[in-house]
Order: structure tokens, then C-alpha cells, then sequence
């Protein structure tokens, strides 16, 4: 598996690079790592930026000397400004990875009101120890969310949508069509546009859980 373009340390090599746009970031070609899957691309491209140059010389010597120097004036902006735009959106599917990723977003919540119950390699889950009433009901404990390595998907476990079906209506549909049950999310890839959504889902859960009064 090719390692991802953000993990290669561009950032600390290259502090120049400037995030023009989220998910994406401005880089010089010759930058770009070895294993980047880019890189066929990239060369493909300055090997016929090198062929246009070369036959524009040539065709130069025989027209006079302002059009050799525009020549070189376009040469010149070439080599100064070759830029691309290089999508960050990857996407992960090894399950390890994905939990370990979701379980890196919810463990700020531990220190929001809630315990972390189990905190494993495979099982991350959140609690609220704080005694309320539910529907009538006398609970020490209320679930909130947690995370799971299963057989053949990663289990994002959500109780607010369970506890507030409405919730629904906020969720993008790309995050809607995984969840099986009332309350369980079959994630089997995750990009950073999906761990955007789940981020949402969870500072919306927490919302309406300090709405109810059900954390502390």
C-alpha cells in the first residue's frame, strides 16, 4: 500500500508550501515523492513541456531574435511557476487504520463528560455515568458512541440518531446510506470527506446530549 503524500513530510521539508484549498495544497512537481501515484502523470507532463521547448528552439533560430526572446521569457514562467493541485482526499481501507482514525476523533469527548469504558485495539466506546431519567425511565448510564473492529467493516456506533431519529435530516446522504439499523454505520473506507461528517455527527450528538442534560 502506497504510504500517503501527508505522511511523507512534505509540510516539514517544503515549509513554503502554502494550503490554497482544504483537502488540496500547491506543490512544485519536482517535490512530489517517488512513490506518489502522481508521479507517471507529472512526468509525463515536463516530458512534453521538454519536446514543445526543443522544437520551439529550433524553430526559433530560423525567425529572428524576438521571438527568442519571447522563448526564453515563456521559459522562464515555466520554471518559476509549474504548480499543480494534488487531491489529499485518500482513501483508506484498512480497518486498523480507519478505527484507529475515528478512535482519534472521539477520544477529545473522554474529557467532555464522557469515560471511556473500553479502550482497546479493536473496541473504543464513550458513556455518560450521569444519572438521568429517559422516557420514564432511571438510567446511571447512557451510551453515546463508539467504534469496532468487526469481521468485514469498521462499526461506527451512534446512539443520538437512535435517541432523536430527526436526526437524520442533518446527516450529508453519503453518510446515510451506510448506516444499517437504527444506529450502527458500516464504514469500510474512509476519506476525509466522510471523517468530516462523522466529526459533525459527533459535536451534534453532543449538542443535544447537554440539551437533554444527559452529560455532565
Amino acid at each position: 500500500m502506497q504510504r500517503p503524500i501527508d505522511t511523507l513530510g512534505i509540510y516539514q521539508e517544503r515549509p513554503e508550501v502554502c494550503q490554497d484549498v482544504p483537502g488540496t495544497f500547491r506543490i512544485r512537481p519536482w517535490d512530489v515523492p517517488v512513490n506518489c501515484c502522481d508521479r507517471r502523470r507529472i512526468e509525463g507532463w515536463y516530458y512534453r513541456l521538454y519536446l514543445s521547448l526543443i522544437f520551439r528552439i529550433f524553430t526559433c533560430c530560423f525567425m529572428g531574435c524576438a521571438d527568442f526572446i519571447f522563448l526564453l521569457q515563456r521559459v522562464k514562467q515555466y520554471l518559476e511557476k509549474p504548480v499543480i493541485q494534488i487531491n489529499l482526499m485518500l482513501m483508506k481501507t484498512d480497518f486498523v487504520e480507519i478505527f484507529q482514525t475515528i478512535r482519534a476523533t472521539l477520544q477529545p469527548y473522554a474529557t467532555l463528560g464522557f469515560s471511556n469504558r473500553v479502550n482497546s485495539e479493536t473496541v473504543y466506546e464513550l458513556w455518560s455515568d450521569k444519572n438521568v431519567v429517559i422516557e420514564g425511565r432511571k438510567r446511571t448510564e447512557v451510551f453515546f458512541a463508539s467504534v469496532v473492529i468487526q469481521k468485514n467493516h469498521v462499526g461506527f456506533y451512534y446512539m443520538p440518531v437512535y435517541a432523536e431519529p430527526e436526526m437524520k435530516t442533518v446527516f450529508d446522504p453519503k453518510l446515510l446510506k451506510l448506516l444499517k439499523g437504527k444506529s450502527c454505520f458500516h464504514i469500510k473506507k474512509l476519506d476525509d470527506e466522510l471523517l468530516s461528517m462523522i466529526e459533525s455527527a459527533l459535536a451534534e450528538g453532543y449538542k443535544l446530549y447537554k440539551e437533554k442534560d444527559w452529560v455532565a
